[in-house]
């Protein structure tokens, strides 16, 4: 079986996953981490952070050495965003999208009982994340101090403020958001939960640096952020995470393909145009399955007013 194979083989393995896992995720959602831990879905959260039923949020100032980093890696994003017609975000617009981010993030944690989590919003504190990593009682020193050390370096050397990504550190419990994407946003909380989920996080965490691994839990994550959007009948949320779902287990099925030898190296200066291709091949699935599902709800819609009608007359 040649390279070009055992590509889309993994990319085709992880596809199925999804389809049968996120794609047919029921109402019945499975609130907080554990069966003894049932908390009760809440109402969209207060914006007014402090009291105690909140997680903590720490929002970051101004940092000139990142802030100019920051200028020079999104150049490039604004340049080709000129060239589509499209306008940048205004403050206000900024700063209404982060709060929709912070929010609906924060909404997942408390529905699921993860009031733990710290949430970061565009913070680079190196110093505070040691900080956190030294105090987390809930990893062993042994997965502490050698993942949890690999991710602090990562951390420092490539600030994800600058790169506007989100990402959950299960070393540290805490959720960082530095984009305005609010789907990415709730997406990362699910994977805290997926963490959490777990007795012994820390090796969960370094179960992710196997081979194939990481697709089984980027397919869990999404079973679980789309169960969730459809429990609380989200429909406009649930329709905007198939594609976003979808894109990330190709990208990452590929990925692993590209780790692991499933291309050779060869082709290695390929890779990231092909994960690119996985990327855009489940983002297309992913919009012809929330397709699916809005036909299914108007068939369903339909139904429900012809019964209504009927038992009417």
């Amino acid at each position: 079986m040649n390279s070009c194979q055992k590509t889309w083989i993994s990319f085709s393995v992880a596809a199925m996953i999804l389809l049968g896992s996120s794609g047919c995720a029921t109402t019945n959602y499975q609130y907080g981490i554990g069966e003894a831990t049932q908390p009760t879905p809440i109402a969209h959260p207060s914006a007014k952070f402090g009291n105690v039923f909140n997680n903590k949020v720490s929002v970051g100032g101004d940092h000139p050495t990142v802030d100019r980093i920051e200028k020079m890696v999104q150049t490039p994003r604004r340049v080709v965003g000129k060239l589509f017609n499209k306008e940048p975000l205004t403050e206000a617009e900024t700063e209404e999208a982060r709060q929709e981010s912070i929010a609906i993030s924060q909404e997942f944690l408390q529905a699921n009982g993860l009031g733990d989590v710290k949430i970061d919003v565009r913070c680079y504190e190196p110093a505070e994340q040691w900080r956190r990593l030294k105090a987390n009682d809930e990893i062993a020193p042994i997965w502490k101090y050698t993942g949890g050390t690999i991710n602090h370096i990562g951390y420092t050397l490539l600030p994800r403020r600058a790169f506007h990504s989100n990402s959950y550190n299960p070393f540290t419990n805490t959720l960082s958001l530095n984009s305005t994407d609010a789907v990415d946003a709730i997406y990362h909380a699910a994977d805290a939960k997926q963490h959490q989920k777990h007795k012994h996080v820390g090796a969960y965490a370094m179960a992710q640096r196997l081979p194939v691994v990481p697709i089984f839990h980027t397919a869990a994550v999404s079973q679980d952020v789309i169960g969730y959007a459809k429990a609380k009948q989200d429909w406009e949320l649930e329709k905007k995470l198939y594609p976003a779902t979808y894109s990330r287990v190709g990208a990452t099925a590929v990925r692993q393909a590209v780790n692991f030898g499933a291309i050779s190296n060869t082709a290695f200066p390929r890779a990231p145009l092909l994960q690119l291709a996985g990327r855009s091949v489940g983002n297309v699935t992913g919009r012809l399955v929330a397709k699916q599902r809005e036909s299914e709800n108007a068939r369903l819609a339909d139904v429900k007013q012809a019964e209504t009608i009927e038992e009417q007359e």
